[in-house]
């Protein structure tokens, strides 16, 4: 006896059988007509491409979060601010860079307002360092750094920075004490924000690029940027060598000091890299 319920379902199994008759058709069709093109040996194959692509979109936790995302905005309008307020004091960094005048001659003749100038870009600079590392973790395959949340990746890499430089700093202090020249550690520290804020000026906008760029682009920005800052070290070593002859200081102190002040830290930011990246 037919129930109801069978009469019910049974358009249902026939639209289901009609469909899939149909959909079989088509693809035995199509892979005929695809044969007689290319061959007996063609075939239809399923593409990553989509995938791939919604997988870039989606980004990286360590630059793709709210954070960053903000600290890239006021970065952004800080810089234009800056250059607003203290551009013209850029050329009196350069001077202090390439000119002779170093360190203690010039700070009789700094201003305040040139001193807040350097003291703000340098500042800027240490949030430009930070965002450049953790772009370079990203890039390197790291997906958090030292096991915290992706988000605060960036101001706990500011934080490691702000706190190399207060230690590199006190340690200066305490060498130029050692020494009995206590106005040493100023003419350095006069030296070292003439040189970042300088960078700072220079390689923010690349910064800026580098962070929301990837691929290709981002590896050209990315090789700027470390040009610039190799160039920055450098530039600070031989100042602060021709600094150390001018004052009279042992050569010796100035190696140790290159060492425990440059070097040393350099070799600790490296070695974070490599270790929270994937190759």
């Amino acid at each position: 006896m037919i129930q109801a319920t069978d009469i019910l379902t049974q358009p249902t199994f026939a639209a289901d059988t009609l469909n899939t008759s149909a959909t079989d058709s088509l693809a035995l069709h199509s892979a005929e007509a695809l044969r007689g093109v290319f061959g007996a040996e063609a075939h239809f194959s399923q593409s990553g491409v989509m995938e791939e692509l919604l997988e870039t979109l989606g980004g990286s936790p360590l630059t793709e979060n709210w954070v960053v995302r903000t600290t890239l905005l006021l970065l952004f309008v800080g810089y234009a601010a800056l250059m607003l307020t203290y551009g013209g004091h850029i050329g009196g960094m350069w001077k202090i860079v390439v000119g002779r005048n170093l360190g203690i001659k010039v700070a009789d003749e700094l201003s305040y307002l040139f001193v807040r100038a350097m003291l703000t870009l340098t500042a800027m600079g240490v949030i430009g360092m930070a965002l450049s590392a953790v772009k370079v973790l990203e890039m390197s395959g790291a997906e958090q750094v030292a096991g915290i949340a992706p988000e605060w990746s960036a101001p706990m890499v500011t934080l490691a920075i702000v706190g190399a430089g207060a230690v590199a700093w006190l340690l200066t202090e305490a060498m130029c004490r050692l020494v009995e020249r206590g106005e040493v550690a100023q003419g350095l520290s006069i030296i070292a924000c003439a040189i970042m804020g300088l960078v700072a000026a220079v390689a923010t906008p690349c910064v800026l690029l580098f962070v929301i760029n990837d691929g290709f682009s981002a590896q050209i920005v990315g090789t700027i940027i470390a040009c610039v800052a190799a160039l920055a070290v450098v530039t600070y070593v031989v100042k602060s060598f021709i600094f150390f002859v001018e004052q009279k200081i042992s050569i010796l102190l100035w190696f140790l000091y290159l060492c425990t002040v440059v070097l040393i830290p350099l070799g600790v930011v490296v070695t974070t890299i490599v270790r929270n990246s994937s190759i």
